[in-house]
């Protein structure tokens, strides 16, 4: 079995394809391709690219990698100017040049996105930049699924290895939001996405349980979620297991860090909007409304330090991975 069969490329551009057609051109005041979930894919594909530029050919799957990273940091970029004018432009209790600022910047990220998809060829469709993209992932991935495993593994342990490492030394500042907190966060998501995108070959285990975990971590909102959910294995591939408990520790991580960073990212929004727009009496008032708990950046970066310390130090989550990948 071909790895693109098992890596299904060919799906997440259909499904693009399906989207784009779906979606049609932009609009002035909105962008379809966003709002059916266009993000998705790009992550999907974002993973294999960055999988096979480390396992066949970096120099080939990088440009590969650059081109749709780049789609998938204009519709993030997006994403993050949206939910914040979707909380502030219609409250009524805030100022109007509060207001204006966000709704001024939503604007400008949606006609910047409109225009990027428009000139790199996914609206309004998708079918040549998708077939195009088919054919470059597919040139250099003519290697068995199996034969592909041990290099597979190889990048996955040393990815797992790189980013534990660099936690020890200090490498990850919870006193800044986007590069620390939020850079640490997709570091550890993408782990989570290389075992949606690959097919079956990752699978979580309950056998010869894995002891002493953190009961936190097993909490039924984490252990129901659909990210605990990994593709079915086809017939004859080999495949990796991971303890469900230390998969399930990786996701409530994941999404604990998901909290903190939005709480700073907003409150940083709404700092950088106050300095802007209105005077500190003002801003004071909009302060009492919109973070009546009083919550600080020096709090958010207190809970982090302590969640990051017993995840990596204490209960040692990324080594019990390694474990697994070890066997």
């Amino acid at each position: 079995m071909n790895i693109l069969e098992v890596f299904t490329v060919a799906d997440h551009l259909n499904s693009l394809k399906q989207l784009s057609i779906k979606a049609g051109p932009a609009k002035k005041d909105s962008c379809p391709f966003y709002q059916l979930g266009a993000r998705n894919f790009f992550f999907k594909l974002e993973a294999i690219a960055r999988i096979f530029r480390e396992t066949i050919n970096e120099p080939y799957y990088d440009k590969i990698y650059n081109s749709i990273k780049l789609t998938e940091d204009a519709l993030g970029q997006y994403d993050y100017q949206k939910v914040l004018a979707d909380e502030f432009v219609n409250d009524g209790r805030l100022p109007d040049g509060f207001r204006t600022y966000f709704k001024n910047a939503e604007t400008k990220g949606l006609n910047q996105l409109n225009l990027h998809l428009e000139e790199n060829g996914w609206i309004p469709d998708a079918n040549v930049k998708c077939d195009t993209l088919l054919l470059a992932y597919s040139d250099k991935a003519t290697i068995d699924s199996n034969d592909f495993l041990p290099s597979y593994l190889k990048y996955l342990s040393g990815y797992i290895q790189k980013l534990e490492k660099n936690f020890r030394e200090g490498k990850t500042d919870p006193e800044k939001i986007e590069e620390g907190v939020h850079e640490l966060r997709r570091k550890l998501r993408w782990i989570s996405i290389y075992t949606q995108v690959s097919g079956g070959i990752i699978q979580l285990t309950t056998k010869n349980k894995s002891n002493g975990i953190n009961k936190k971590y097993l909490d039924p909102s984490i252990l129901n979620s659909p990210f605990m959910k990994v593709p079915h294995a086809p017939k004859g591939l080999k495949t990796i297991s991971i303890h469900i408990e230390n998969f399930a520790a990786l996701s409530w991580i994941i999404n604990e860090l998901g909290v903190y960073k939005d709480q700073g990212l907003r409150l940083e929004a709404i700092n950088r909007a106050c300095l802007e727009t209105v005077k500190p009496d003002a801003a004071n008032k909009i302060q009492s409304i919109l973070n009546p708990e009083e919550i600080s950046l020096d709090r958010i970066s207190e809970k982090v330090r302590k969640i990051t310390t017993g995840f990596f130090n204490e209960d040692k989550i990324l080594s019990r991975i390694l474990d697994d990948l070890k066997q």
